[in-house]
């Protein structure tokens, strides 16, 4: 498993290519999320990699707000942006 830098750093450049979201209320990130078309050779075959979809990483809910059902909003929403830029499949990376 990746340290936290490189995790930060991984998120950080998620972020400014415009894959990775922070979900902030009231000026506190309550949740993550990272969406794109990059499927892990080990978790996906080259057959499921080769279809048209987007994976979901880093879906993160702090503590203090989880079972209110914000990660299923997050998942409700990637969905709906795979759905618009073409993809037939979402994919959760866990």
């Amino acid at each position: 498993m990746p340290d936290e830098e490189t995790m930060l750093a991984g998120f950080a450049a998620d972020a400014r290519n415009g894959h990775a979201w922070l979900i902030d209320d009231d000026y506190v990130t309550v949740a993550t999320v990272t969406l794109d078309s990059a499927a892990q050779p080990v978790i996906w075959t080259p057959n499921e990699a080769a279809e048209p979809a987007r994976y979901v990483h880093r879906l993160t809910v702090r503590r203090a707000v989880a079972g209110q059902g914000l990660g299923g909003e997050l998942l409700d929403w990637c969905g709906n942006r795979a759905y618009e830029e073409g993809a037939r499949w979402l994919r959760l990376d866990a």
